[in-house]
């Protein structure tokens, strides 16, 4: 899934007003997870990067991306902790 979308998806959790929690926390972990996968990609890319312009470029998107993923994280707790159980 592109970068795009996963923030577009995670985007929709932290502005949604109160819908059906349940399906919305197993959703968000989910969404984590990938954007986790692509955190790991882009490093992965970063690292293997010779042209310092498209490696600036690179450190952006994954400062957005691990901002963003925080984000999602702080939201996850706070999901957890209002409504107790695991997502799953």
């Amino acid at each position: 899934m592109k970068l795009s979308k996963l923030l577009e998806r995670l985007s929709r959790f932290l502005d949604a007003p109160e819908r059906e929690r349940h399906e919305q926390r197993k959703e968000l972990s989910e969404t984590l997870k990938k954007l986790k996968k692509k955190s790991l990609q882009l490093e992965q890319e970063i690292a293997e990067c010779r042209d310092p312009q498209q490696q600036q470029d690179l450190e952006e998107k994954l400062a957005i991306l691990q901002n963003k993923r925080r984000k999602g994280v702080a939201l996850a707790k706070e999901l957890k902790q209002l409504h107790g159980s695991d997502p799953a």
